[in-house]
């Protein structure tokens, strides 16, 4: 779709061409309140349409008086998108243009390798991260050309480490609690280790195949195996906290449980 709600009329792009197509007497703006989706998981229901976004146009022919028949919208359909694969791997380079535009190369762990552009709000990861990258579709407007831009970049460490913070807040505290309470929380804590133990056991499987890749550029091997001395720290510290925690939650589970036994036996 081209030039959408801009005019009083619009292109719509099909296999066979191109088709003019009229905005309605009253204007577009009451269509842009009617849309409706394919799918309802595709987000919100109402939309205004832009340059590129892929429609279905219900139209009919109208006599403008000249004997000639026009062809004006009675409804659009947003055909949803669907969302481009994310991006899993270890950050191999990175570089800066004269223009300020950061773009890094990411290995993924069968060897392929990505570029991305980074936003101007993004953090730039180091080389030998694992990160992973969220891929965005250029809009009307953006330069066309060059690698993707990262939407979102969520770095492996971070996360490690809020699920480490999230794992010590839920099992600290050493407050009363009801036995139902105690084991709900243990199976909650079990639960956030066992997320926590394969996030980091994930990291450092990402890192051993990438290190051992052979297209490894040689100015990253040195970080790459940095990277992953560190992650297979973190995956001995992850296990180490995870064991605590569910120790120390279960202790909690099993004396509350006793202590509701013992009352029970006082009579």
């Amino acid at each position: 779709m081209t030039g959408a709600g801009t005019a009083a009329l619009f292109m719509v792009k099909t296999k066979r061409g191109e088709i003019e197509i009229q905005n309605p007497s009253e204007g577009l703006e009451s269509i842009t309140r009617r849309f409706e989706f394919f799918s309802k998981t595709t987000g919100r229901r109402e939309q205004i349409t832009t340059d590129g976004d892929r429609v279905v146009v219900l139209v009919e022919f109208v006599d403008q008086g000249d004997g000639g028949l026009v062809k004006v919208a009675l409804k659009i359909i947003v055909k949803p998108t669907k969302p481009l694969k994310h991006i899993v791997g270890t950050v191999v380079s990175s570089a800066t243009d004269q223009n300020g535009v950061r773009t890094i190369s990411i290995m993924q762990a069968n060897g392929t390798v990505k570029e991305m552009q980074l936003g101007p709000d993004a953090e730039l990861p180091e080389v030998g991260e694992v990160v992973t990258a969220f891929q965005g579709r250029s809009r009307a407007g953006e330069p066309q050309g060059g690698p993707p831009v990262a939407k979102g970049l969520v770095r492996a460490e971070k996360v490690r480490q809020r699920l480490e913070g999230f794992l010590e807040d839920l099992s600290g505290g050493d407050g009363e609690e009801t036995s139902a309470a105690a084991e709900k929380r243990a199976k909650r804590v079990a639960k956030v280790a066992a997320i926590l133990e394969k996030h980091a056991s994930k990291q450092v499987e990402i890192l051993q195949r990438v290190s051992q890749n052979s297209n490894l550029p040689p100015q990253a091997a040195g970080r790459v195996r940095a990277g992953l001395e560190n992650a297979q720290g973190g995956l001995v510290a992850a296990k180490k906290k995870g064991a605590a925690a569910k120790s120390k939650a279960g202790g909690r589970s099993g004396s509350g449980g006793q202590g509701q036994s013992g009352r029970g036996n006082r009579r």
